[in-house]
C-alpha cells in the first residue's frame, strides 16, 4: 500500500501558481519506464514553458528522485547512463541507484539508443 506524506499539501502548492506532478511508487521499489518516461516529459514541459528550476523531490530525496532526473539528462541531453549518473552525484552526493532503478534507466537507455530524444520529450 502506498502512503502519502504531503508537506504541503497539493492544492496549496497549485494555489501558489506552482505545476505539481505526484508519481505514486512504493518506497524502494523504482518508477516503472512509463512512469519514468511521464515524469520526463512533464519536466520538460515545464522548462519548456517557464524555463530556469524545477523541483524534483521523492521522500528522501536520494534514490526515486535521482532516477527521474538522470532519465531526464539522458533524453534531453543525450547522456549515457553512466554520464547523467555522474553528473547527479557530483551535485547531489549522497544519491544512489539501486540495480532494480538502474535495470530501468538501461531500458530507457536502449530503447533511446538512436537518440531520438524527441520521442520521450
Amino acid at each position: 500500500m502506498l502512503q502519502h506524506e504531503h508537506i504541503v499539501p497539493p492544492d496549496a502548492i497549485k494555489a501558489l501558481g506552482f505545476r505539481h506532478l505526484e508519481i505514486n511508487v512504493r518506497e524502494g521499489d523504482p518508477l516503472t519506464l512509463l512512469q519514468l518516461v511521464n515524469g520526463i516529459k512533464f519536466i520538460n514541459s515545464i522548462i519548456q514553458m517557464r524555463g530556469g528550476s524545477i523541483y524534483v523531490h521523492c521522500r528522501l530525496g536520494r534514490v526515486r528522485c535521482v532516477m527521474l532526473c538522470v532519465g531526464y539528462l539522458m533524453v534531453s541531453k543525450g547522456l549515457t547512463l553512466q554520464e547523467a549518473e555522474q553528473h547527479v552525484k557530483q551535485l547531489v552526493p549522497a544519491s544512489k541507484i539501486r540495480r532494480k532503478h538502474r535495470e530501468v534507466l538501461a531500458e530507457l537507455e536502449r530503447l533511446d539508443r538512436n537518440k531520438q530524444h524527441s520521442r520521450f520529450l
